[in-house]
């Protein structure tokens, strides 16, 4: 027969216990917050989960090479989901630091929830101009910003010989802002502005009215837009020449309408071989996925190494020390080019030209703003 003990333990040893693993728990809470937290804010549903999912695989490899603490949050594609999102980050994970949101719409809502909070910055790739206006010592930019970005989109309409331009943009915070900058900065006349609302996958009445145009510039947000655009663009026979932003080169857009895009040029802050730390990264990228890197996954990576950076610089996650360490960033690669970063938070001032051959975006040439 076998007989059963139980072990009487003293109240004693079971509070000294309980002392010992909250003491633990103390510890490893301290080492976190020395080491600072990060959160990483992706859209991973709604309509822009596809452009997320790619966000938050770049920010997880570079995780994986600096070995912070972080935690994943979605941000839903939406305003009220990033406003969501960040208010757990700040409050509830006390993060140090986030990475995204990536759209302008959704970054600008979370500006007053990091001033609110005063303990963390926030990197993007977000390029509204207001941003680093709205949030300046808590909002850093890893991309061109509009500003920058329509200087260099006149540049090039200019240099296409384009005097009459057709302007299909989204009825967004992005696509507004980029129409508003370009069109005081442009000198060829605008016959044509035409604004679409993101989702709506039928772009037909928008693109018949560029027919007359010399030249279609397209502001989009959503890759998937981007696709249908290039689509019906084809569907239509237009033979209208397209310049259009970054979200037609990414991974998205480019899976979904492949050789429609021929003949597209297409400025952007990432190209895979613009530079040695894009190539790098996108080796390692797609070591990792299998997948191609495209502007959000680059803008995922780059928002972790340089928090990495500032906080090595500053030596503790204190916010005031990280602010000092990231303004003296000066000339630092990052995937879209050298980055410097001024008082006001703007960090990148070129873009590449790309243009389209098939399905496949072959470099143009460097554009620095006049």
């Amino acid at each position: 027969m076998l007989t059963c003990y139980m072990l009487s333990i003293p109240k004693e040893v079971m509070a000294m216990a309980r002392s010992f693993v909250f003491l633990l728990f103390l510890l490893a809470l301290g080492l976190a917050l020395a080491q600072g937290r990060l959160c990483v804010l992706a859209d991973l549903t709604g309509t822009g989960a596809q452009d997320g999912d790619l966000f938050r695989k770049g920010a997880e490899l570079a995780l994986k090479e600096v070995g912070l603490p972080y935690a994943m949050l979605d941000s839903q594609s939406s305003p009220q989901g990033a406003v969501t999102a960040a208010s757990r980050a700040l409050n509830q994970e006390r993060c140090t630091a986030l990475v995204g949101p990536s759209r302008s719409t959704t970054m600008r809502a979370v500006i007053p929830l990091l001033k609110e909070a005063n303990r963390a910055v926030a990197f993007t790739q977000a390029t509204s101009v207001l941003l680093t206006q709205e949030g300046r010592g808590y909002v850093f930019r890893l991309a061109a910003s509009d500003a920058v970005s329509s200087k260099a989109f006149a540049q090039v309409a200019e240099e296409l010989g384009a005097k009459r331009l057709a302007i299909i943009y989204s009825n967004d915070a992005f696509g507004r802002g980029l129409y508003e900058l370009f069109s005081g900065e442009t000198r060829s006349e605008i016959v044509v502005a035409e604004a679409y609302t993101s989702g709506s996958r039928d772009y037909t009445a928008q693109l018949l009215k560029a027919r007359g145009a010399e030249l279609l510039v397209i502001f989009g947000t959503f890759s998937e837009d981007a696709a249908a655009l290039a689509r019906q663009y084809r569907d239509l026979g237009l033979r209208v020449p397209v310049l259009a932003n970054k979200v037609f080169i990414t991974s998205v857009t480019q899976q979904l309408a492949g050789s429609q895009l021929d003949g597209f040029y297409v400025i952007a802050d990432f190209y895979e071989g613009a530079n040695p730390q894009a190539i790098r990264f996108g080796r390692n990228f797609r070591m990792a996925y299998g997948l191609a890197p495209d502007p959000n996954s680059s803008g995922g990576y780059d928002g972790v190494k340089v928090y990495a950076e500032a906080l090595r610089r500053a030596g503790k996650p204190d916010l005031e020390e990280v602010r000092k360490a990231l303004l003296g960033i000066k000339n630092y690669p990052i995937t879209s080019g050298l980055l410097s970063f001024r008082e006001d938070g703007e960090g990148i001032f070129e873009v590449s030209l790309l243009r389209f051959q098939g399905a496949t975006a072959r470099f143009v040439k460097q554009v620095r703003v006049r």
